[in-house]
């Protein structure tokens, strides 16, 4: 495998990890927080639900309790309320239309039975259906953001890659094809990288190395041309 290959492979591979940790981490975080905060918000509506409809209940005025439930139905994490009371007269549902069929797909819903007493007897009983898929989606919305931004940065970093390693093995092509053609004999060949770096210094180092070498062999040949001729002349 080429260098910039392993360079490049190396760089996604840390992307995707850091990425990744990063998405299960900010998930996992969110969902404990939001957890946490649904069944405190739970405990807390649960007492004030029973607490609107208590004496409405008392006095069996029907049509206040259902004003009061359907203040509480308008809460987006609250999909239905159910209340019977005790002598049957009052039965009651309401249901939040636009969360029924998220919560049916999804099955993220939390039931709470409340039971509603006044001087320590019982009037009702209270069914609150709660849900947590909102929170769920914008984590799921999240999670998609992250692998979105993953591919765009890999995308993003190949060019990068792609264009820096480009400027640094071009002039490594040059190199290597003057060192198959010093090997092959052509001592004519010259780098010429014209470039004030490492990569030039390493360049110039070739081309006078062939130089050197081509002054060597040429007064090598002068020499065994002088033997010769010598040998010829005794």
């Amino acid at each position: 495998m080429k260098i910039k290959y392993k360079v490049l492979f190396s760089v996604i591979i840390s992307i995707v990890v850091f990425n990744t940790l990063f998405t299960v981490y900010h998930v996992n975080t969110n969902q404990k927080k939001e957890t946490d905060r649904l069944k405190a918000k739970i405990v807390n509506l649960n007492k004030l639900i029973a607490e609107t409809i208590r004496i409405p209940l008392w006095q069996l005025d029907e049509q206040k309790i259902k004003n009061n439930l359907q203040a509480f139905i308008k809460d987006p994490e609250i999909s239905s309320i159910s209340l019977s009371d005790i002598t049957g007269a009052i039965h009651l549902e309401l249901v939040n239309l636009s969360h029924f069929e998220m919560n049916a797909k999804n099955g993220d819903t939390i039931v709470e039975t409340v039971r509603i007493n006044r001087d320590k007897s019982e009037l009702a009983t209270l069914k609150i259906t709660y849900t947590s898929a909102i929170f769920k989606q914008e984590l799921n919305r999240f999670s998609q953001r992250m692998f979105f931004l993953t591919i765009g940065l890999i995308i993003l970093n190949a060019c990068i890659i792609f264009f820096s390693l480009s400027l640094v093995f071009r002039p490594l092509k040059h190199l290597l094809a003057g060192i198959s053609s010093l090997k092959q004999g052509d001592l004519e060949h010259r780098i010429q990288l014209n470039r004030n770096d490492e990569l030039g210094q390493l360049g110039n180092a070739f081309d006078d190395m062939a130089e050197n070498l081509k002054s060597i062999t040429t007064s090598r040949d002068e020499l065994n041309l002088e033997i010769e001729k010598r040998k010829k002349t005794e």
